[in-house]
Order: C-alpha cells, then sequence, then structure tokens
C-alpha cells in the first residue's frame, strides 16, 4: 500500500455501525451481503476509515468495485458533491457523494454494509438527476481555510490510500540469480528468518522487505534498492483472490494477533499461501483459493 500521510480526524460520529439488517434482495454469504451498486460501505484499511458509495461491481474475478467517497450531512459539502436527503437512504439522514474522487477499489477494504441509497444505484443516475434539480449540490470552496476544502482534501487522500491498499510491490524477478551461491541455512540465519521462508525467497516464492534487503545487500555487495528490484512479483490471480470481500475478517483478525496495518496482514497472507503452493503440483485458481484458506486456517489456529 502506497504510505499515504491522513490528517488526524475523529470518526466516532461520522462513520456509523449499521442498525439495519442487509435488504432481502441481497445475497449473503459469511455474515457479508453481496456488494451492489447504490449500496453504501463502510472502507476501513490500516489508517483509513471512510463511506464509499458502490458505482460499479467491476469484475467478477479481479474482485474490484468502483466506488466514490460518501460524508453523512451537508455541511461539509462542496459545490461537486451530490447531496441526497436523509428520506433517500435508510440511514435518515442527509448523505453528501462526491462523484469527483471516485477510485477503484478492492473488495477487501470493504468492512461492513451501511445503508442503500434508494433510486439511485449509480453516479450517473445522480449527476442526471442533479441536472434535473432533483439532487442539490454542496457549497463552493472559499478558500483553503474552508471545512469544504479540509473535508476534500481528507478524501482525495483516502481514496487515493484505499486504490493501492493490495499493492504488493515487485521487482524483476532476478533474487535467486542474486542469491546463486548462497544456501538456503546461510540465507535464513542472515535474514534471521525459518528455513522454509529462505528456501521461498530463493525460489522466487516470497519478497524481502527493506530491513531484509539491507541484510542481502551486505551479504551479496549490491545497492539495497537494486535487491527490492529484484524481488519477484506474486501472480496477479493470487492478489485478486486473497483480495475478495470474505477475505477481510480473516485479514482483520491476523492484524489485530501481530498488531500489525492491515497492509502488512494482507502482504503475509498472499506470501504465505505463495510459499504453500510453490510446493504443491498445481498453480490453478483452485489451487490458490485453496492454498489461501489453509494459510488462513493456520495462522488462525495459532494465534
Amino acid at each position: 500500500m502506497t504510505n499515504i500521510q491522513l490528517p488526524d480526524r475523529n470518526h466516532n460520529d461520522t462513520y456509523p455501525e449499521s442498525s439495519h439488517e442487509p435488504m432481502s434482495s441481497v445475497v449473503t454469504h459469511d455474515n457479508l451481503p453481496s456488494i451492489m451498486p447504490g449500496q453504501v460501505w463502510r472502507a476501513r484499511w490500516d489508517d483509513v476509515l471512510t463511506l464509499v458509495f458502490v458505482d460499479t461491481v467491476l469484475c467478477e474475478f479481479a474482485h474490484r468495485v468502483r466506488v466514490a467517497p460518501v460524508t453523512m450531512g451537508d455541511e461539509d459539502a462542496d459545490d461537486s458533491a451530490l447531496v441526497l436527503p436523509a428520506d433517500a437512504n435508510n440511514l435518515g439522514t442527509p448523505l453528501s457523494i462526491w462523484p469527483e474522487l471516485v477510485a477503484d477499489i478492492s473488495e477487501i477494504v470493504l468492512e461492513r454494509w451501511i445503508a442503500v441509497v434508494s433510486d439511485f444505484s449509480s453516479i450517473s443516475a445522480l449527476e442526471e438527476a442533479a441536472a434535473a434539480g432533483t439532487v442539490m449540490r454542496g457549497l463552493p470552496i472559499l478558500n483553503d481555510a474552508s471545512p469544504r476544502w479540509e473535508e476534500r482534501r481528507f478524501l482525495e487522500l483516502a481514496m487515493e490510500a484505499l486504490a493501492s491498499a493490495v499493492d504488493i510491490a515487485g521487482g524483476d524477478g532476478d533474487l535467486p540469480a542474486m542469491l546463486d551461491g548462497i544456501t538456503s541455512s546461510q540465507l535464513a540465519s542472515k535474514l534471521e528468518v525459518s528455513l522454509s521462508l529462505a528456501r521461498n525467497i530463493k525460489r522466487a516464492r516470497a519478497l524481502v522487505g527493506f530491513a531484509q534487503a539491507e541484510k542481502l545487500a551486505e551479504l551479496v555487495g549490491v545497492p539495497v534498492q537494486r535487491v527490492l528490484s529484484a524481488n519477484p512479483k506474486p501472480p496477479a490471480q493470487l492478489v485478486a483472490l486473497a483480495a475478495r470481500l470474505d477475505r477481510g475478517p480473516a485479514v482483520r483478525a491476523l492484524a489485530r494477533t501481530k498488531q500489525e496495518p492491515e497492509s502488512d496482514a494482507f502482504r503475509d497472507l498472499v506470501q504465505g499461501a505463495w510459499g504453500l503452493a510453490a510446493r504443491g503440483d498445481k498453480l490453478d485458481a483452485e489451487d490458490w483459493a485453496g492454498r489461501l484458506d489453509t494459510y488462513i486456517r493456520v495462522a488462525l489456529d495459532n494465534r
């Protein structure tokens, strides 16, 4: 995930728990409703917490959705935001939707279903209603001291962070060649990691972080950035499967257990499943899913 510094903000009164059961038209699985256009969800990842309006479910296999940020009330809405009256959603309070800040995000950052917007299931429908005068806009930003400017800036940073939430840095995959001549035991000792992880690093089935790259740079005599750029890229299909909506509760549980950000727990999940899959005979989509489930089950059982 991109390292983005968000301003301090008190969310206590801004991001509610949904007091409503999912709509009967929404199919549920594992206590999570299916994602549908027109819904409002609470998105949470690392230090980011905001509400989002679902515009489009982009692709069933990529597990990504197009969303716009939402704020409760209309006090801080600028003139790009579309303000829905209280009777247009089942929270019973005005909602401001910011269509200019739309972003494509992974399902896994959607933590909780909050509400549904009546009559409007897309941003284009909201824009048409605004053009017809049936949906109002917020007020202009007069200067950079305006609360509306601060609100917009916060949402811009939040959406940028959510869009990059499951990005895992990779490089050209030259790490095995760089480590040629170094045994797995030597590597495990130098990095202070398990022998199995050292083997996966040598097989280009695991990534090294900055602290490990510093040790490797000293060992092989190259700059730290060269080591990092030699990292392999995790398979896109594995990352997409790991970022499914129903993986979110497990990733958050792992993050709480290790007292680390969700992005670190997600990286550990992908890396752990990747290493498991390296020992298997199959590397197809079904095997990735099964290895993810195995890693999660073992990791949670060992808490």
